[in-house]
């Protein structure tokens, strides 16, 4: 075979590189030999890859044909030249165990991808600002009445009026109300999301990207003579250009557009137009039905905004016992307001998924630690000839180090395609998680955790390694197994306890999520489609015949449709599924009552919704052909309300009064079940139900109970809506499954993430007791062979093995179970139907954790049966 030549290319660079004369030709030469010895030896592929990394250490060594500086007796390598020597030699140690390598890089990069993917959510939804000029001074104002136990309602104009005067620590206050309405009409009609607005731009420091604000003139008139759309609105539906400006809104519409709001801007949630709201403050003042938001001053704490809020409802109080008894308002940071509930759920989150990393840094250590068996003798050498205890350390620290940065590379792509699986599971559950990106502060957050999670790994392995007895390293190359083995033993039983802690998290989590799933919603949500409309247009505006009208037909039309059992409308759907949410106080008629009434949801159906929906009629009748508009009133109520305020007492035939808003009595016709309101685990509240025919309204969900899928009655029954009157678009179609899959979304999210990674810790602290025991195993060879000589039998030693394996985990249980019950109270928030400290969870948990222990003793165990004695023996 022809003798193997460099590659030209790498041999033009060593020439270049190498100092001329005797030490190049030297150092050429042997490049040479040793080239054709590794392609004797194996591939020639292999033999030229390895000429070129010489070529370019040698090219980086020498510096263009520079010798390396001399150094003296005595004197210390300055700190670059360290830290590079140390990771050329980190780098040819890591490349001869490639296996170790790359387990420890798939360990790390799974746990750090993990904190990264996390990290992410928690940087965009709780630690971002907020899109607006000085973020943090912005606060939501949120009413509340300790006396009707109201925690959170809207304000009235009037309220907020008194509140623009009298605050003196708000730079500004604005109020809004939410509505929609039809744009466009045929095949072409739209239904979009509005907001009646009044200085919300100006408070949230938000200018048009096009045009002006709202002129004071254009704030004083209803209709709206004035709108500003939404970016995407501009861009879909009037083609992005500035002729918009000044054009109607939609043909004939009163409303023209002043300006086009900036690209990403919509607030509140899903707005695409913004009107302004005339200053009104002689509307009634328990007409509550806006939203309000104040920036606070600059030097304004918000807790001093807060003391003025108090003292001022407290003089509205006094001031107008009639519609302000009991009301007080509290002023929430914006940010807080729109997060909700996520906070703690994504601090959980974050908290187990660095317990994670803890597991995989422990795992990671005991593997170093196991290595550190065949790197014993050369760690020896190096001490012997001079290197002292510090230098070791260093070097072990920087292949940790390295090791833990390479990680974390592969761990940000990792943690990339985790964000995009965390937004996906959300469902939309998670505010702001649509807009989280692995910007400059998680690229930040991924190096730290990175170069921390390599010292925290390294630090106690080289610790250990270098203290080993040199003499006894060099005479068997075993030195301070024992110490080894202990340290090993501490890592695993720290992995234990802390699987513990996950899996205790996780259990109940999944405990409550079962229950939440198990809740009995009140009726049969299978089959059901859902859909809104809001009539508009001046066909409809103020004509309750036409109203009336329209639903009827529509309802007939939709119900003798192929493949329908029922169709009904209500004005809002349980569980949160959509439409007008309505709470109004009502008085019973003979008895006394509170200034405001008592507090109910007032709820307009039609004959036939409590049929469709499945909900039990437990008394009385439904509404029917009898409840017409000059019929006498009638009203029917669920349980709750039957029970709160009328006992044991047969309420049929007793008269209610819708207090301030209607101003004749409804006779109590029925009595229906509960259903669950917004919030699927909150109990259910006082509900009115009144004939559709009795209170006109021309903002309507229709209920819709198909045969089989309600996916597939989308079209029909959205053609048939068509040809009562194309000019009104149905808007919000969907199946009531997805409502109730929606109301569990952030539980959901929570459950299957803390799930996932308990799994996680549970695996690698398996793999870490199994390394444990593995090596117990080969360090107990003659003591094995000798006991089976002696006549131990096979079940024996497995006994003895696995006895070892659950002690650990027994210990990792004592130090697991009280952390477990201590970080559980955390959870307390989100859990329904389980306790912080559910017994049957902790015992599934240790179960678990001791069958798992088993299984990774096992295998060890078996092979501690299969010494053969003799072997064992003579091998000593």
């Amino acid at each position: 075979m022809t003798p193997l030549g460099p590659p030209r290319l790498a041999e033009w660079l060593v020439a270049r590189s190498v100092p001329p004369g005797r030490e190049g030709d030297t150092i050429r030469g042997d490049l040479l030999e040793e080239l054709q010895a590794r392609a004797r030896r194996g591939s020639r592929w292999a033999a030229k890859e390895w000429y070129w990394r010489e070529a370019c250490s040698l090219a980086l060594r020498y510096r263009g044909g520079r010798r390396p500086p001399v150094r003296t007796t005595g004197e210390r390598p300055s700190i670059g030249e360290a830290l590079s020597h140390d990771v050329r030699y980190a780098l040819r140690t890591l490349r001869k165990a490639p296996g170790f390598t790359a387990i420890v890089l798939v360990t790390l990069a799974l746990g750090i991808g993990a904190n990264t993917a996390i990290f992410s959510a928690v940087n965009a939804v709780l630690l971002r600002p907020l899109p607006y000029r000085e973020s943090d001074r912005l606060v939501r104002l949120v009413a509340y009445n300790p006396l009707l136990g109201i925690t959170s309602s809207n304000v009235s104009a009037a309220d907020v009026a008194d509140w623009r005067r009298g605050v003196r620590g708000f730079d500004g206050l604005a109020a809004f109300a939410i509505f929609s309405f039809t744009l466009g009409g045929g095949d072409g009609a739209e239904r979009v999301q509005a907001a009646a607005v009044s200085d919300l731009f100006q408070v949230l420091g938000v200018d048009p990207a096009l045009g002006h604000h709202f002129a004071p003139a254009e704030s004083r008139t209803w209709p709206a003579t004035a709108a500003i759309v939404g970016h995407g609105l501009w861009m879909r539906r009037y083609g992005g250009t500035r002729d918009a400006l000044g054009k109607p809104l939609t043909p004939g519409a009163s409303a023209v557009i002043s300006g086009v709001a900036p690209r990403g801007f919509a607030y509140p949630d899903n707005v695409d137009v913004w009107v302004p709201l005339p200053n009104d403050p002689t509307d009634s003042r328990d007409n509550r039905s806006f939203e309000a938001v104040a920036r606070v001053k600059r030097g304004v704490t918000i807790e001093q905004a807060q003391v003025e809020l108090d003292a001022m409802t407290s003089s509205l109080d006094a001031a107008y016992p009639t519609t302000n008894r009991g009301w007080r308002v509290r002023a929430v940071p914006l940010r807080d307001f729109v997060v909700g509930d996520a906070r703690r759920m994504l601090l959980v989150l974050l908290g187990a998924v660095g317990l994670v990393l803890l597991i995989a840094c422990a795992n990671v250590a005991n593997l170093f630690l196991a290595r550190g068996t065949s790197r014993q003798r050369e760690l020896a050498v190096r001490s012997a000839i001079g290197a002292a205890r510090g230098r070791i350390v260093r070097q072990l620290l920087t292949e940790a180090v390295m090791l833990s940065v390479a990680a974390g590379a592969l761990g940000l792509l990792l943690g990339y395609w985790g964000l995009q699986l965390l937004i996906a599971i959300s469902g939309g559950g998670i505010p702001r998680l649509e807009a989280a990106t692995l910007d400059r502060s998680v690229f930040l957050f991924c190096v730290i955790v990175s170069v921390a999670t390599g010292v925290l790994f390294g630090l106690m392995p080289a610790v250990h390694l270098s203290r080993s007895n040199l003499v006894q390293s060099l005479r068997e190359g075993t030195g301070g197994a024992g110490t080894r083995r202990r340290a090993r033993s501490a890592l695993v039983i720290i992995e234990v306890a802390i699987a513990v802690v996950l899996l205790a998290g996780a259990g109940l989590l999944i405990r409550s999520f079962d229950a939440m799933r198990r809740i009995d919603p009140g009726f049969d949500a299978r089959h059901l489609l859902t859909l809104r409309v809001s009539l508009s247009g001046p066909r409809y505006r103020g004509n309750v015949d036409r109203q009336m009208a329209y639903f009827t037909d529509a309802l007939q039309r939709i119900g003798a449709l192929a493949g329908i059992q029922r169709a009904a409308a209500v004005l809002s759907l349980p569980v949160g599924g959509g439409g007008f949410y309505l709470g109004r106080g009502f008085i019973i008629e003979g008895r006394s009552h509170p200034a405001e009434g008592y507090d109910a949801m007032y709820l307009i159906a039609t004959p036939g919704y409590f049929q469709t929906l499945g909900i039990p009629l437990l008394q009385g009748r439904d509404f029917d052909a009898r409840d017409r508009g000059n019929a006498p009133q009638v009203a029917v109520v669920n349980r709750r309300l039957a029970r709160r305020y009328f006992g044991d007492a047969n309420p049929l035939g007793e008269r209610i009064l819708v207090w301030k808003d209607e101003k004749v009595p409804r006779e109590i016709v029925g009595v229906v079940g509960d259903v669950k309101p917004a919030n699927l685990t909150a109990e259910a509240a006082p509900e009115i139900y009144v004939p559709l025919a009795q209170s006109a309204c021309s903002d309507m969900t229709l209920v819709i109970r198909a045969s089989g899928d309600p996916a597939a009655a989308i079209a029909p029954v959205k053609r048939t809506l068509r040809d009562v009157d194309a000019g009104q678009a149905p808007y919000d179609v969907k199946a009531f499954d997805e409502i109730l899959a929606s109301a569990l979304a952030q539980e959901r999210f929570a459950t299957m993430l803390l799930a996932g990674f308990a799994g996680l810790a549970l695996s690698l602290a398996a793999i870490g007791l199994y390394g444990v025991m593995a090596y117990v195993v080969s360090g107990r060879t003659h003591e094995m062979g000798v006991r089976i000589a002696l006549g131990a039998r096979p079940s024996q030693v497995h006994g003895l093995v696995v006895r070892e394996a659950l002690a650990l985990a027994a210990i990792g249980f004592a130090a697991g179970i009280p952390a477990a019950v201590a970080a559980t109270r955390a959870l307390a928030g989100m859990l329904y139907s389980v306790t912080p400290a559910d017994p049957v969870t902790f015992a599934s948990v240790i179960a678990g954790v001791l069958a798992v222990a088993f299984a990774a003793a096992h295998v060890p165990a078996r092979r501690a049966t299969r010494v053969d004695p003799s072997s064992a023996l003579r091998g000593e």
